[in-house]
């Protein structure tokens, strides 16, 4: 296994070109294509919209490459969680540790309930969210050609 250096910081309009120069994890790219989204053409307008935003950086070979974009979008007192990786493998863990370590009390504390919508497709998103709490609710939701499963975490 690779070990690697890697970050977070705040996401910038750089790091999302980084991300985008990049391949995308398929089962990521699979969730944005079927409910009708490119990453290419949505993912900075999303961003936009986030309360909170961070980029993941790697620098193994002293280039900094963004690898992963999570943001949160507030409304109504309800924060919406989007999260989109590269498909770098070897980076999944170093990315969960460093999120558990610090990102998940600050995201917590921007909103009393929290949600996420993955589609039932992406194992590893399903996986991620139960990790820290997130819960199942209702039925999934299709939206273009894929089935999006509501996750919360807080109380509504």
């Amino acid at each position: 296994m690779t070990t690697s250096a890697i970050r977070i910081v705040p996401l910038t309009s750089g790091h999302i070109q980084s991300f985008l120069a990049h391949p995308i994890r398929p089962e990521d790219l699979l969730e944005w294509s079927e409910a009708g989204l490119d990453p290419q053409d949505d993912l900075g307008r999303m961003i936009q919209q986030a309360a909170y935003a961070r980029a993941v950086e790697e620098d193994t070979t002293g280039l900094k490459v963004c690898v992963c974009i999570w943001a949160v979008s507030i409304s109504e007192g309800i924060g919406t969680l989007m999260l989109i990786g590269a498909d770098r493998k070897d980076l999944v863990v170093p990315i969960h540790q460093e999120f558990s370590r610090d990102e998940w009390e600050r995201i917590k504390l921007l909103a009393p309930i929290l949600q996420a919508y993955p589609s039932v497709k992406n194992k590893q998103h399903l996986k991620w969210l139960e990790h820290f709490g997130f819960k199942k609710q209702g039925d999934p939701l299709v939206i273009g050609a894929g089935k999006y499963q509501r996750y919360v975490f807080g109380r509504e």
